[in-house]
């Protein structure tokens, strides 16, 4: 932090980064570092962020309680890729055509069908290498099963 206010006094210093005196008036050209304690050279948080951003600092400047705070990474949203549902309609439908012939199949011979289907189709990942069944199914299956329902007791009574 302290390279960023000797950065920020040279640039007040050789004019680059706009100032104001005490009364709010503009200060034009450069003050000389000796004289900036004197003069008390004041910044807009427009006029420092600008100046922040052009020399890839990442840093956000704010007047207040703390002069200079960390600016966070900026984190992209991801968009779910467009596969994935198709995948996961598949899956389902797969699941119930088998489950109705009384089949229980695992989530890697279903994710291997639908990497089967996607390659004829030309579905591809964003790489543009075709998708993998066990791909698809860490990614897109997760949470659908195939699993027999749980039996139901048939003795009416318990115990001895």
């Amino acid at each position: 932090m302290l390279k960023i206010v000797e950065d920020a006094r040279i640039a007040i210093h050789e004019g680059k980064l706009r100032c104001w005196d005490r009364d709010g008036m503009p200060i034009h050209g450069g003050v000389p570092l000796e004289k900036q304690r004197r003069v008390d050279p004041r910044i807009t948080d427009e006029a420092g962020n600008d100046w922040l951003k052009a020399n890839g600092y990442l840093w956000i400047w704010s007047h207040g309680s703390a002069p200079l705070t960390r600016q966070p990474f900026a984190v992209k949203e991801k968009a779910p890729a467009a596969w994935i549902a198709l995948a996961r309609q598949r899956a389902v439908e797969l699941f119930k055509e088998r489950m109705d012939r009384d089949l229980y199949p695992n989530q890697n011979v279903i994710g291997d069908r639908i990497a089967d289907e996607f390659r004829e189709a030309g579905i591809h990942g964003k790489s543009g290498k075709p998708l993998s069944g066990g791909y698809i199914k860490r990614h897109a299956i997760t949470g659908i099963f195939s699993s027999k329902p749980p039996r139901q007791p048939t003795a009416t009574v318990k115990g001895k």
